[in-house]
């Protein structure tokens, strides 16, 4: 399991907010004690999973921009909008009209929940990866 991870982690073309690298150890969803883990995981696993930890971090980059109590759309800054548009691009084809949907119902529940679709969509789905979930 560390090798496969080791790997993804050497052939990795993510670009990556300032200061932040996939990490070197496999993320805990990767952990079990079973010696026949390898054949559990589709070959793209590992790269979607660092995938994820990409769009993780720069999501945390930029709800670390924005000042408390103003809402701002993840989208409005130039390097992000890059960064959003290549990790769409980054997805299976079957997956990228999901994920624009996925991102309007994020949109739509924020701004009921009075939050930003980067708060919430950090708050969903990268907690777990980052260990801030209990």
């Amino acid at each position: 399991m560390s090798e496969k991870w080791a790997e993804t982690v050497r052939s990795s073309e993510l670009v990556l907010p300032v200061g932040v690298t996939l990490p070197d150890t496999p993320p805990w969803i990767f952990s079990t004690d079973d010696a026949a883990a390898d054949t559990y995981y589709e070959a793209t696993m590992f790269d979607q999973v660092a995938l994820q930890y990409s769009r993780c971090a720069w999501l945390k980059e930029e709800l670390g921009s924005i000042p408390a109590g103003q809402l701002r759309a993840p989208a409005d800054d130039g390097v992000y909008a890059e960064v959003e548009a290549s990790f769409e691009e980054a997805l299976p084809a079957t997956s990228q009209s999901e994920y624009q949907e996925y991102q309007q119902v994020l949109t739509d529940e924020a701004a009921q929940l009075g939050v930003s679709s980067a708060e919430l969509e950090y708050a969903d789905n990268c907690m777990l990866y980052t260990g801030e979930a209990n």
